[in-house]
Formats: C-alpha cells, sequence, structure tokens
C-alpha cells in the first residue's frame, strides 16, 4: 500500500554546501530506490535548534514530502538515520486538511452565510 509522508531532517551545520548536496541527494536516491515518488521539497535553510542535538545549536532543515511503500518504510527510516551528516530525522504520515464547517455560528459559517447572501 501506498501512502503519502513527510520527511524531516536536521544536517549537520559544517557541512560544506557540497557535502550539503551530496547528502539530499543520497537521501532522496533512497526514496527513488524503493520506487517512491519525490512529491515537493523544500530548499536547505540553517535553523537555530530549540535545544542541542548531538552537541549542535543550530542544523540544516529541510522537508520532503513523498509517496512510498508503507511494508518497506522502515527500511528507508534506517538507512537516512545512518547517512552521514543527518543528526536527526522523521518520517511522518503525511494527511490533507480539509475546511470543514460544523455549524452557522462558527467564524467560517458565519463568513459563507455572507458569502451566500451577497451572491443572492
Amino acid at each position: 500500500m501506498i501512502k503519502n509522508y513527510e520527511l524531516n531532517v536536521f544536517l549537520n551545520p559544517s557541512l560544506t554546501n557540497e557535502e550539503l548536496q551530496k547528502a539530499i541527494t543520497k537521501i532522496k536516491n533512497y526514496i527513488l530506490d524503493g520506487k517512491g515518488i519525490i512529491i515537493n521539497e523544500s530548499e536547505p535553510e540553517k535553523r537555530k535548534l530549540p535545544y542541542k542535538v548531538k552537541k549542535f545549536n543550530d542544523a540544516y532543515y529541510i522537508l520532503i514530502k513523498f509517496s512510498y511503500d508503507t511494508q518497506i518504510i522502515a527500511n528507508l527510516r534506517d538507512k537516512i538515520k545512518l547517512t552521514d551528516g543527518v543528526i536527526r530525522s522523521m518520517i511522518s504520515v503525511a494527511f490533507e486538511m480539509k475546511a470543514t464547517v460544523k455549524n452557522e455560528e462558527s467564524e467560517v459559517g458565519a463568513e459563507v452565510k455572507v458569502e451566500q447572501e451577497s451572491e443572492g
């Protein structure tokens, strides 16, 4: 079964630009080697961490959204954790948020009601 996932990765802040791109490419290749599909990825950005992680106060952060087989996601998680330069990573199931209107008293319900009155 294929599901959509989000991968959050924090990479060593002392990596050179070349080493950073190499680590990111390696992670993306792990996804593609497992017949995964990369949907979206963010550019790496340096962020200050809220607490020390493996003696680092900051790290490069990247978010990759992808589709992957649920039966082999644990193997991907293990490969990423063993990748040089990765100080922390987390894979979570991606859910799409849909706006719902529960009742007319809610703010969303009031906005919808106003729009309907102005259209009619």
